[in-house]
Protein backbone atom coordinates (compact mmCIF):
# COMPACT_ATOMS: atom_id res chain seq x y z
CA UNK A 1 0.00 0.00 0.00
CA UNK A 2 1.06 3.53 -0.62
CA UNK A 3 0.30 6.24 1.89
CA UNK A 4 -1.24 9.43 0.60
CA UNK A 5 -1.02 12.29 3.03
CA UNK A 6 -4.22 14.34 2.91
CA UNK A 7 -3.17 17.13 5.19
CA UNK A 8 -1.33 18.00 8.31
CA UNK A 9 -2.83 20.64 10.53
CA UNK A 10 -0.86 22.77 12.92
CA UNK A 11 -1.23 22.82 16.66
CA UNK A 12 -4.72 22.12 17.90
CA UNK A 13 -5.65 22.84 21.47
CA UNK A 14 -8.07 20.51 23.18
CA UNK A 15 -9.84 22.68 25.71
CA UNK A 16 -12.16 20.19 27.30
CA UNK A 17 -12.37 18.90 30.84
CA UNK A 18 -10.39 15.69 31.07
CA UNK A 19 -10.69 12.45 32.90
CA UNK A 20 -8.09 11.62 35.49
CA UNK A 21 -6.65 8.21 36.14
CA UNK A 22 -4.83 6.56 39.03
CA UNK A 23 -2.26 4.73 36.88
CA UNK A 24 -0.22 7.79 35.86
CA UNK A 25 -1.78 8.24 32.43
CA UNK A 26 -2.13 11.86 31.36
CA UNK A 27 -5.72 13.17 31.41
CA UNK A 28 -7.72 12.82 28.20
CA UNK A 29 -10.87 14.37 26.79
CA UNK A 30 -13.29 12.70 24.34
CA UNK A 31 -12.67 13.73 20.73
CA UNK A 32 -14.93 12.98 17.79
CA UNK A 33 -13.73 13.81 14.29
CA UNK A 34 -15.66 14.26 11.06
CA UNK A 35 -13.44 14.37 7.98
CA UNK A 36 -14.76 15.66 4.68
CA UNK A 37 -13.16 16.60 1.38
CA UNK A 38 -15.04 18.91 -0.98
CA UNK A 39 -18.11 18.42 1.20
CA UNK A 40 -18.08 14.61 1.05
CA UNK A 41 -17.10 12.23 3.88
CA UNK A 42 -13.74 10.50 3.58
CA UNK A 43 -13.51 6.84 4.66
CA UNK A 44 -10.50 4.83 5.90
CA UNK A 45 -8.37 7.77 7.00
CA UNK A 46 -6.14 7.32 10.03
CA UNK A 47 -6.42 10.44 12.21
CA UNK A 48 -3.81 11.12 14.91
CA UNK A 49 -3.59 13.79 17.60
CA UNK A 50 -0.01 13.94 18.88
CA UNK A 51 0.80 16.05 21.94
CA UNK A 52 4.07 17.89 22.14
CA UNK A 53 4.66 16.74 25.71
CA UNK A 54 3.85 13.04 25.32
CA UNK A 55 4.83 10.40 22.76
CA UNK A 56 1.43 8.67 23.20
CA UNK A 57 -0.79 9.59 20.19
CA UNK A 58 -4.57 9.43 20.06
CA UNK A 59 -5.66 7.45 17.00
CA UNK A 60 -8.89 6.73 15.12
CA UNK A 61 -9.95 5.58 11.65
CA UNK A 62 -12.83 7.24 9.82
CA UNK A 63 -15.90 5.24 8.82
CA UNK A 64 -18.06 5.59 5.68
CA UNK A 65 -19.56 8.79 7.11
CA UNK A 66 -16.10 10.30 7.72
CA UNK A 67 -16.54 9.98 11.51
CA UNK A 68 -14.24 8.53 14.14
CA UNK A 69 -13.60 8.68 17.86
CA UNK A 70 -10.04 8.89 19.10
CA UNK A 71 -8.35 6.41 21.43
CA UNK A 72 -5.25 7.04 23.54
CA UNK A 73 -5.23 4.49 26.38
CA UNK A 74 -8.59 2.73 26.10
CA UNK A 75 -11.31 2.72 23.41
CA UNK A 76 -12.85 6.15 22.74
CA UNK A 77 -11.17 7.85 25.72
CA UNK A 78 -10.12 10.73 23.46
CA UNK A 79 -6.86 12.65 23.21
CA UNK A 80 -4.45 13.96 25.81
CA UNK A 81 -5.44 17.47 26.87
CA UNK A 82 -3.11 20.20 25.59
CA UNK A 83 -1.62 21.35 22.30
CA UNK A 84 -1.71 18.64 19.65
CA UNK A 85 -0.48 18.21 16.12
CA UNK A 86 -3.12 16.61 13.93
CA UNK A 87 -2.33 14.29 11.04
CA UNK A 88 -4.63 12.49 8.63
CA UNK A 89 -3.30 9.69 6.47
CA UNK A 90 -5.20 7.66 3.90
CA UNK A 91 -3.92 4.34 2.71
CA UNK A 92 -4.34 3.66 -0.99
CA UNK A 93 -3.52 0.43 -2.79
CA UNK A 94 -1.03 0.35 -5.65
CA UNK A 95 -3.81 -0.96 -7.91
CA UNK A 96 -5.95 2.13 -7.22
CA UNK A 97 -3.04 4.47 -7.91
CA UNK A 98 -2.17 2.73 -11.17
CA UNK A 99 -5.83 2.89 -12.22
CA UNK A 100 -5.83 6.65 -11.71
CA UNK A 101 -2.68 6.89 -13.83
CA UNK A 102 -4.25 4.78 -16.60
CA UNK A 103 -1.77 1.92 -16.15
CA UNK A 104 -2.50 -1.74 -15.59
CA UNK A 105 0.95 -2.81 -14.46
CA UNK A 106 3.62 -1.09 -12.42
CA UNK A 107 6.33 0.79 -14.28
CA UNK A 108 8.90 -0.81 -11.98
CA UNK A 109 9.82 -4.39 -11.26
CA UNK A 110 11.16 -6.04 -8.17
Amino acid sequence: MVATRFFVLGAVCICLAGCSSDNGDRPTAPVKVTLTYKGKPVENVIVQFITVESPQPAVGTTDASGNCSLTTYKPSDGAIIGSNKVTALRMTSTKQILGRLGRRTPIWSV
